[in-house]
Parts: structure tokens; sequence; C-alpha cells
């Protein structure tokens, strides 16, 4: 699930219910600033959710949720970026009903 080239962490888990599209997050950033980047698919196109700057040694636990729509499966990729690429990366699909 996880890839870890780096001495990150990040391991990325999903739901959906009532309408809310929960990510539930278990990250690291590591010895160096990432960027903190979270792409969701639909309809075949990937759309970013938000894309922020990370400290170092940068620690979150936590569940972030958001109104969604019913569009079926949804992919789901979170990732801690550097200048020369992914570091650490997890992906979950949700699927969101109809």
């Amino acid at each position: 699930q996880c890839s870890a080239p780096g001495p990150c962490h990040l391991d990325l888990a999903g739901a959906y219910g009532g309408g809310q599209l929960s990510l539930s997050y278990d990250l690291y950033s590591g010895p160096a600033p990432v960027t903190w980047q979270n792409l969701v698919r639909i309809g075949g196109t990937w759309i970013p959710l938000w894309s922020v700057p990370l400290p170092p040694a940068f620690s979150y636990e936590s569940t972030v949720s958001f109104n969604f729509p019913q569009v079926g499966p949804v992919p789901v990729i979170s990732r801690l970026l550097t200048p020369a690429g992914p570091a650490c990366a997890d992906a979950v699909v949700v699927d969101t009903g109809p």
C-alpha cells in the first residue's frame, strides 16, 4: 500500500457515507520539507483537493471530511513531494455510490 523510497511515512484510508467523503491520514514528512498533495479522479480527470507545504518532521494523524457527490468508485492519491519527485505516496479507491 504505502511506498516509501525516502524516510517518510504516509498511510491513507477512505470512506463514504451521508454525502461525505472521509479521508484518514497517518503521515510523517521526514527530515526535509515536502509538499503534501491530494488528488481525486472523477470521470477520467485528476482533480486536486489540496497541495500544501509541510515542514521537516511534521506528523499528522486525523480525518478530513467534506461534501462529495455520488459518482461511483473514486480513486484518491495522497503523496509527499520533494523537488526530485514523490518521496512517499499511498492511494485508495472509495465507492461513493451509484
